[in-house]
């Protein structure tokens, strides 16, 4: 009896099986449980408080921020695959 479901279920993806046996769903609602517990955990450790968007300056340091962008030079890479492939 057992060897007639083996076939079966070698076909199976590895999604499938585990929504069968509820491992999907115990991942899938651990995280949305766990995001708000973590999230007012950081708040209340850190002491930190929620800022209305109308209070957040966006602006701040913009300009050292646009200086750095027209002055980077991106560092060569490491080491390149066609130099030895020839």
């Amino acid at each position: 009896m057992e060897r007639a479901k083996l076939p079966f279920l070698v076909g199976l993806t590895t999604t499938v099986i585990e929504e069968m046996i509820g491992v999907a769903k115990i991942n899938r609602y651990t995280t949305v449980a766990a995001f708000p517990i973590l999230y007012i955990g950081w708040k209340t450790v850190h002491k930190t408080s929620i800022m209305p968007s109308d209070k957040v300056d966006l602006q701040q340091d913009l300009d050292e921020i646009e200086e750095y962008c027209q002055n980077y030079i991106s560092a060569p890479p490491r080491y390149d695959i066609f130099t030895y492939a020839s």
